[in-house]
């Protein structure tokens, strides 16, 4: 089931408390992606969390324990893809570090 991508929660949704602090949230259908920076406010550079969502609470993933039925998969493709287009768009690339927020 492709749905759009969205990049913030509906009225009705929440972040679970262990999320933490992050930049920019990327919805799809029941997984998500959070951009980071690496330290904190002290380090500009991008890193990534899944989150997965169950009756409107979105909560962190453990990507390397996680099970997802394959029927989710051109989903995730589609949401990772957005993502990293964003990146390219809306962040600096450093050639050895990957890519950095704009401050």
């Amino acid at each position: 089931m492709m749905s759009k991508i969205r990049e913030k929660l509906d009225k009705d949704e929440f972040l679970d408390l262990e999320v933490g602090q992050y930049e920019k949230i990327f919805l799809g259908n029941i997984s998500g992606i959070l951009l980071r920076k690496r330290n904190g406010d002290t380090d500009p550079h991008v890193c990534y969390s899944h989150i997965c969502e169950d009756d409107e609470h979105w909560f962190p993933i453990d990507v390397s324990s996680d099970k997802t039925d394959s029927y989710w998969l051109e989903s995730e493709i589609k949401l990772q893809k957005y993502v990293l287009n964003w990146i390219k768009r809306n962040c600096i690339r450093e050639e050895k570090e990957g890519w950095r927020f704009r401050t």
